[in-house]
């Protein structure tokens, strides 16, 4: 699971920190309204062993709420500074946690700031770190957009001052190889809480309908989804759970029902209650739907795109080429009519999530800090 741009990573037996205490590693997360407690990069340092890594978590809002001064035209005047910085995601939330990892670095009491949502979260810290001495902490930035738009998103100078990037698809390894070529960049694929997303103890009752869930809103290809939901709307027992907070343009389709707002219980109900999880995609890097989906051991059916290859066997889902609704249909169709086939793929989907539990994804993790700080 890992890749590195230019570096073979050494033994970590070689390279172990201070061993009379765990790394102190401030990790500094958004939380996004429509995630769960069970979803995101949050659940990383949930997983660390304690007695090697002492995690301290930061979450941040995605907006200007956390910021303590409240007069706009403080307020306002920050925002004009901070947007030159060319980073279009990093909000006042962000810069008043960056404040306060800074002074952890100052008192001397983190050994590692990670931000793990770098295309929002960086732009002060890794900067100021590098440049003054001596180096009390390392710096590490996990980023998840596309390369499509990674250089929309972000500020170069920042990532340049990084100790390490780690990416969650290999389709980034390469655009961050040839945009900052002398940052140590590593493939540490996402993971999912396998424990809590699993399969239905029992099988649900055979109620008549196939049901396809599909979860989430961004990159999603709804065009794709109503083009495929259009060529089945003949094949009668047919049900299109759709999990997201924003329109999709299948609303009031015959056989579409709409979940805008879902425990982590429900949600979890859903996937158990599916044939399969149903993923049209526009681009994509690694994605908690597909993660959740799998772990609750649904078939995948989704667009052919490399960075899902890297979690997705392709014993465990059918991929389509360019979000065609006929191939789409077709899949479905398929799906439907060969129960022994879509049972199959579904444990072997299971399999693959357990495969990237987040208690493996922390171990690699741990292994990278431990490197770094030697």
């Amino acid at each position: 699971m890992t890749a590195s741009n230019r570096h073979t990573p050494r033994p970590v037996s070689q390279v172990s920190a201070d061993g009379a205490r765990p790394l102190r590693v401030r990790l500094l997360h958004t939380r996004y309204p429509h995630m769960g407690a069970h979803a995101g990069m949050v659940q990383l340092p949930r997983a660390f062993d304690r007695a090697l890594v002492d995690a301290q978590i930061c979450a941040v809002t995605d907006g200007d709420d956390d910021f303590p001064i409240r007069a706009e035209t403080v307020r306002a005047w920050l925002r004009r500074q901070l947007k030159r910085g060319g980073m279009a995601w990093y909000k006042l939330s962000d810069f008043h946690a960056e404040l306060g990892a800074l002074g952890a670095v100052a008192r001397g009491a983190v050994d590692i700031v990670h931000f793990l949502d770098g295309e929002h979260s960086a732009q002060l810290v890794p900067r100021i770190v590098r440049r003054v001495g001596p180096r009390r902490s390392r710096t590490v930035a996990t980023f998840h957009q596309p390369p499509a738009t990674l250089g929309t998103l972000i500020d170069r100078r920042v990532v340049e001052a990084l100790d390490l990037v780690t990416v969650v698809s290999p389709t980034q390894v390469e655009w961050f190889a040839e945009a900052v070529p002398h940052v140590r960049t590593e493939l540490v694929l996402h993971g999912v809480d396998a424990a809590f997303f699993s399969p239905a103890p029992a099988p649900r009752s055979p109620d008549g309908r196939f049901r396809c869930v599909t979860v989430g809103h961004w990159l999603r290809d709804w065009a794709a989804m109503r083009g495929a939901i259009e060529r089945l709307r003949t094949a009668g027992g047919m049900e299109f759970c759709i999990v997201t907070p924003r329109d999709t343009g299948v609303e009031g389709m015959a056989g579409v029902v709409i979940h805008r707002e879902v425990s982590d219980e429900a949600l979890r109900a859903l996937y158990r209650s599916a044939d399969v999880l149903l993923l049209p995609l526009i681009d994509a890097t690694a994605n908690n739907a597909l993660m959740e989906g799998m772990a609750c051991g649904l078939p995948v059916l989704t667009t052919e795109h490399p960075s899902l290859r890297a979690y997705v066997p392709s014993d465990a889902g059918i991929f389509v080429e360019g979000n065609d609704p006929d191939a789409i249909a077709g899949a479905v169709e398929w799906l439907r009519s060969d129960e022994a086939s879509r049972a199959a793929l579904g444990v072997r989907a299971r399999a693959r999530a357990e495969a990237l539990a987040w208690p493996r994804i922390a171990g690699q993790m741990t292994g990278l800090y431990r490197e770094i700080v030697a």
